[in-house]
Formats: C-alpha cells, sequence, structure tokens
C-alpha cells in the first residue's frame, strides 16, 4: 500500500508540474523574458537544500554504507553487503545493466502494454501545450498568461485522481480486515483493479 499511495502522489506531482511552467511564464515573460530565468533559478535554490539533506532510501545501498561502517569500526575486513559482491565492471554495466530495459520492454509483455500506455498518454498531454496557444491565442485572442490558466483543470483532475486513489486504499483495508475477508482484496492483481477499470475507459 504504500508503494501505491507514494505511485500516486508521484504521478500527481509529474502531471501537476508541468502545468504550472506555462502560467508562471505567461505572465512573467511579459514583464521581463529574463524573469522566465530568473524563477527557474530561485525555484533551484530553494529545492536544492532538500535534494542535499535528503536520506538514502535505497535498502541495498543502506546496507552497503552499513557493512562500509561496520568494517571500519569492527576492523573485519569479511564483512560485505550483498551489493558489494556484485560484479561492478564495464562488461557488467554493458551487457546487464544497460541492456535490462531494452530485455524487458521486448520480453515482458506487462512491460510494453503500461510503456505504450503512457507513450500515448504523455503524448496527448504534451501535445496540449501546444495546441492550447493555437486555439486560445488565435481565436479567442488570450495573453500567453490566460492560456497558461486554461491548463489548470488538467491539474485539477490529476489531483481529483490523487484523492479518490488515496481513498481507494481505505476501501481495500476495510475489504481485507473484514471478517471474512473480501475475495479480491486477497489477490494483489485484483486490488487495484476496479479503479482501472472505471478511469480505463475515461
Amino acid at each position: 500500500m504504500t508503494r501505491g499511495r507514494a505511485m500516486t502522489v508521484f504521478m500527481t506531482a509529474t502531471t501537476f508540474g508541468p502545468l504550472i511552467g506555462p502560467i508562471i511564464s505567461g505572465f512573467i515573460s511579459v514583464v521581463s523574458w529574463r524573469w522566465t530565468f530568473w524563477v527557474a533559478l530561485i525555484t533551484a535554490g530553494v529545492t536544492l537544500p532538500f535534494l542535499l539533506l535528503m536520506p538514502e532510501t535505497y535498502g541495498p545501498e543502506i546496507l552497503r554504507h552499513r557493512a562500509r561502517r561496520l568494517r571500519k569500526e569492527l576492523g573485519n575486513p569479511n564483512i560485505y553487503a550483498p551489493i558489494e559482491l556484485e560484479k561492478q565492471n564495464l562488461n557488467h554495466i554493458v551487457t546487464v545493466v544497460l541492456t535490462r530495459p531494452i530485455r524487458m520492454l521486448c520480453f515482458e509483455a506487462i512491460v510494453l502494454s503500461s510503456c505504450l500506455y503512457l507513450a500515448f498518454a504523455y503524448g496527448i498531454f504534451y501535445m496540449f501545450f501546444q495546441a492550447y496557444p493555437i486555439v486560445f491565442i488565435g481565436i479567442y485572442h488570450f495573453n500567453a498568461g490566460e492560456v497558461g490558466l486554461t491548463l489548470l483543470p488538467i491539474g485539477f483532475g490529476a489531483v481529483g485522481a490523487c484523492v479518490l486513489y488515496l481513498y481507494w486504499d481505505h476501501v481495500l483495508l476495510k475489504a481485507k480486515t473484514r471478517s471474512p475477508p473480501a475475495s479480491w482484496s486477497q489477490r494483489e492483481e485484483y486490488r487495484r483493479l476496479p479503479l482501472a477499470c472505471f478511469g480505463g475507459p475515461l
């Protein structure tokens, strides 16, 4: 459930993030083209400390740090983390690590299907950034900032979907904890299926 919630927030942020850019740049570029870059620099400066102070969350890397610390404290050179035992040479990186996404794309149907769906969805999403100015500036004579505002309903839709998805976790938890538990809540592949059946056609 934690992974599902994290993915929900991540997908909402990646949808809402690109929508804020045209609004800010649309209104600020009227004042000065330089301010478009100043705003980007200010945003990067504000978020940089969060990036630098963010703790490590990747399990194998945490184990590597712990093994390194124990080797130093105990003076035992035989303490290793599993990730340290993996091959790290260039040949391994090229033949295994870099080719893994291609192999998964070619031989895993679920990966291929997900990538095709996401390519289609993001293709439509980013076409809006080109189509909206043509329609709203060319026909309705909006300025650049007002065109940015017309993209906000997409962001509100993403936030609404996020709220619905997080509420579904509550429904799922109730279905799993009741006695007897709902049969669909016991199968991993069925837990999110009702949302997919609703959201897919939309």
